[in-house]
């Protein structure tokens, strides 16, 4: 918890708010300067200051609570639809430097205008290609570990199951070969 962090204060209940969602995790409260009614933001317990200082398994978690949040806020608000924002660092906005996710309700014709994101163009086609083979060499990929875990839980079951076979195929040769080997037993005690 940092000290002068208003959003770890209302983390710790040292300060009121207005919670919507709570768990070990993470807290969500109305925004006391709302752009519309309902206007709600999802926070961390820990203090991290932007989503990339956020360890994976905690970000998970916390977009969970973001669609549970929203689900509530759209449902309980009769919204039309909702935004999601997260701002990170100064030069994106972000006024309190605690990451968090703004779920705002929409309403057809609110006239709400969120931010000025302006839609430039790139130089040409080659500079494009940069730009996203740049990003895409630093991209890290998704560890997916429910997938990770479902498939070594069908290896492993893979692998019992060619255990099984190998014993069922051991089985009915041994049977035989018992058979076989009773048989000729028989056949000498007859001739003797």
């Amino acid at each position: 918890m940092e000290d002068k962090c208003i959003f770890c204060q209302i983390a710790a209940k040292q300060i009121p708010t207005n919670a919507i969602y709570e768990d070990d995790h993470v807290i969500a409260f109305l925004d006391i300067r709302p752009s519309n009614p309902g206007h709600s933001l999802v926070v961390p317990k820990k203090h991290y200051e932007t989503l990339l200082d956020m360890p994976e398994e905690e970000a998970v978690h916390l977009m969970k609570a973001v669609k549970h949040v929203a689900e509530g806020i759209v449902t309980a608000m009769n919204a039309d639809g909702f935004n999601l924002l997260q701002n990170n660092k100064e030069a994106g906005y972000q006024l309190i430097p605690h990451s968090h996710f703004h779920v705002v309700p929409r309403f057809k014709n609110d006239g709400l205008q969120l931010g000025n994101i302006r839609q430039g163009n790139y130089k040409d086609e080659k500079e494009m290609k940069d730009v996203a083979a740049k990003i895409r060499e630093l991209v890290k990929p998704v560890k997916d570990k429910e997938k990770e875990s479902r498939e070594s839980r069908e290896r492993s079951e893979q692998s019992e199951h060619a255990e099984k076979d190998e014993k069922k195929e051991k089985k009915p040769r041994s049977r035989r070969l018992k058979k076989e080997d009773e048989f000729l037993i028989r056949r000498e005690v007859e001739l003797a």
